[in-house]
């Protein structure tokens, strides 16, 4: 019988997966166990070894160095040998699946599979006596594109098939652009004048690094999958811009101690009090934490990456800004690992420094909520500073009375700190 190598699926969640390299050939005679390819899921990402299910002939190689799927999709064929009973081979090395697959499908059908990478087992026949046709694995093809209903309709209209087009948008997703590329020549005008991107002239191309990619993946994944929700409020912080000059004045570190430090020691002091929020949700479980391992964002080149300070309320304030200070100089240089993105319970992006008003953060899964502090604001009244708390929560498993315990705690702690920082302050 054959077996079908896919693309594992990463504890991580990652939307693709990409070839490094094979390490057998088409041909080639393997074994159970042995080592077929090594595959990573993102730039930071550990390698990962993909294994040969059993005995057989390795009899197609789906994929090329640095070419990405989707978790589960073919990656190559091991067929059996001829002398063992496995599946008959003609001269151009196609194959048809004995009958004990189970499956019913024209020739066509079987050549359009492996051109596609389709998985026969997953579609609906439409021919005689629910058979597969050649039609059926084509329209399974394009229903798992990644392409929008007016990229469809484009298709449509011009008569191109989408799945002979490779998308260069965001996750492979098909463009205007590729479905216009793909155009006859003699059409290509008309396509043009009736596209919405008519009179646009393109300054310059970014292509996206598959970092981006995945850090794209894992945002769109969480919008998707988490119901969020968001309650906010803005507190008086000149006691808080007071306790880091005044922990700086105390410090004998050459680390400066910022006011981003001071709020994760207050985010960790009020998720104590509140500990549902220091928590995952995953397999329909709400897993609440002991540790304090705060996810920072940060803005880097690959699109915004969120190291984790560990155990911060086990940290003085310098051994906070010491450790904030390590993670955001790795992450901005890119030499940040999976392990380094790993492990959060909650997710704190400082947007402080900046003139934003307001940003509603998504939620960093399986983290079930996240905090933005926005630009400092003025007080019109007195002048004092004040700043905006804007909590992202999943309302599955956050309720909006345990979301307000939260900033009103976390509050409490902004406009009054040194209770609060009397435990993490420096020489502690």
């Amino acid at each position: 019988m054959g077996y079908i190598v896919r693309m594992p699926t990463p504890d991580s969640g990652a939307d693709r997966g990409a070839l490094v390299e094979w390490h057998v050939s088409e041909g080639d005679q393997i074994e159970e166990g042995e080592d077929l390819a090594t595959v990573r899921f993102d730039e930071a990402a550990d390698q990962v070894t993909i294994s040969a299910p059993a005995d057989g002939t390795m009899r197609r190689l789906y994929l090329t160095g640095g070419e990405s799927v989707r978790p589960g999709a073919p990656v190559g064929l091991i067929t059996g040998t001829d002398e063992a009973g496995g599946p008959e081979v003609d001269e151009e090395g196609d194959f048809e699946l004995d009958a004990s697959a189970g499956v019913e499908a024209s020739p066509r059908a079987r050549r359009r599979a492996r051109e596609l990478a389709v998985d026969l087992g997953a579609v609906d026949g439409t021919g005689p006596q629910g058979a597969i046709t050649g039609t059926d694995v084509e329209a399974t093809a394009v229903d798992r594109l990644e392409a929008s209903p007016y990229i469809r309709r484009l298709a449509r209209d011009h008569g191109i098939d989408l799945t002979t087009v490779e998308g260069t948008g965001p996750e492979g997703e098909i463009t205007a652009d590729d479905v216009i590329a793909a155009v006859d020549h003699e059409t290509i005008e008309a396509a043009w004048k009736s596209s919405p991107y008519r009179g646009r002239t393109t300054l310059e191309e970014r292509p996206m690094t598959e970092s981006r990619q995945a850090v794209a993946g894992r945002l769109r994944r969480s919008y998707r999958e988490v119901v969020h929700a968001n309650q906010r409020c803005t507190v008086d912080a000149e006691a808080l811009f007071a306790a880091v000059d005044a922990a700086n004045d105390d410090s004998e570190s050459e680390i400066e101690i910022k006011p981003v430090d001071a709020m994760l020691a207050l985010v960790a002091a009020a998720l104590t009090e509140h500990p549902e929020l220091n928590a995952t949700y995953t397999d329909h479980t709400h897993r609440l934490h002991v540790e304090h391992n705060l996810s920072v964002g940060v803005d880097t080149d690959d699109g915004l990456v969120a190291p984790v300070v560990y155990d911060v309320d086990s940290l003085s304030l310098e051994g906070i800004a010491e450790e904030r200070r390590r993670a955001t100089k790795k992450a901005l240089s890119g030499g940040y690992t999976t392990n380094d993105l790993s492990g959060g319970t909650f997710t704190l992006v400082d947007l402080s420094d900046s003139a934003v008003e307001s940003f509603e953060p998504i939620v960093n899964q399986p983290q079930v909520a996240a905090l933005c502090v926005a630009g400092v604001q003025r007080s019109e009244a007195t002048d004092r500073r004040r700043l905006p708390l804007v909590l992202s929560f999943d309302h599955r498993v956050i309720t909006p009375a345990d979301a307000a315990g939260f900033l009103g705690a976390l509050a409490d702690r902004v406009a009054n700190p040194r209770p609060a920082l009397e435990g993490a302050e420096p020489g502690r």
